[in-house]
């Protein structure tokens, strides 16, 4: 069954422009932050599936609702 469009919109050419330049702003700002990876150093990062993160939020949820579970070693998630 094909679904209609039912958004129309259409952005004026002058905000269109200047969200891309904000966008690009941002970018230039943050660029010296940002470190592209290799593909051997991707390999090496662990990666989180369909299952693992639902999990890990919940874990974050409980360390957050029970600090005192939390090991001292750990950065706080507050």
């Amino acid at each position: 069954m094909a679904m209609d469009n039912r958004i129309s919109i259409e952005i004026p050419p002058a905000d269109l422009k200047a969200a891309l330049d904000h966008i690009n702003a941002a970018r230039t700002l943050l660029e010296a932050y940002l470190k592209a990876l290799t593909p051997e150093e991707r390999k090496t990062y662990n990666k989180m599936g369909d299952k693992s993160e639902p999990f890990v939020g919940k874990v974050i949820d409980y360390l957050v609702s029970e600090p005192q579970f939390m090991p001292p070693s750990f950065p706080s998630l507050r």
